[in-house]
């Protein structure tokens, strides 16, 4: 009988619970911000601090422990910018990745993948953490920077540093792309 007067309570419970409406809270005074894609071209320079080259050293015919490679080298890439949440006020929240090419004024190929997560300030200050993957090591990546505003025009400039077990290296890129509303 216990069994059966327990069921009942949960079967009525159960069917109580699931009759209700969950509640819904309307906001109407808060208003939408649609996030922006901010992409572009990314160029710049890397001063490598220290580094293990042995792969590059094993793909380059030219460089060797006796004829190293140089310490600052041009990077090429293109930045893929997503807003994940932004403020009215207009503090945004970003995700960034960036394939990068390092070396071509050396004749070298270094390629790096750069993910970063960060905030931007509506004045165009921002800073971000994460992670570079390169021939070069896995790095700790940090940057900070500041996008430069002409109407739909921005230029963000980023110093960044890459620190992982058997590199060290700074970072330094500019960039441009257009304000436009995230798809």
């Amino acid at each position: 009988m216990k069994r059966l007067i327990f069921s009942l309570i949960v079967l009525i419970n159960s069917v109580l619970m699931f009759a209700q409406e969950p509640p819904v809270i309307r906001d109407i005074d808060t208003p939408i911000v649609e996030p922006l894609a901010l992409s572009g071209p990314r160029l710049g320079g890397v001063y490598i601090h220290s580094a293990d080259f042995t792969n590059v050293y094993e793909m380059s015919n030219h460089f060797s422990p006796d004829n190293p490679v140089p310490r600052f080298l041009n990077t090429i890439g293109w930045q893929f910018e997503k807003e994940y949440f932004s403020t009215p006020n207009g503090m945004a929240g970003l995700v960034e990745f960036i394939p990068m090419i390092t070396g071509y004024n050396a004749g070298l190929f270094i390629p790096s993948a750069n993910l970063l997560f960060g905030l931007r300030s509506s004045e165009g200050i921002e800073f971000g953490m994460g992670t570079n993957i390169s021939l070069l090591g896995s790095s700790v990546l940090y940057a900070a920077g500041y996008t430069f505003k002409f109407d739909y025009l921005n230029v963000p400039v980023n110093f960044a540093f890459a620190q992982g077990r058997s590199t060290e290296r700074f970072i330094l890129t500019f960039g441009f792309n257009l304000r436009r509303h995230a798809r």
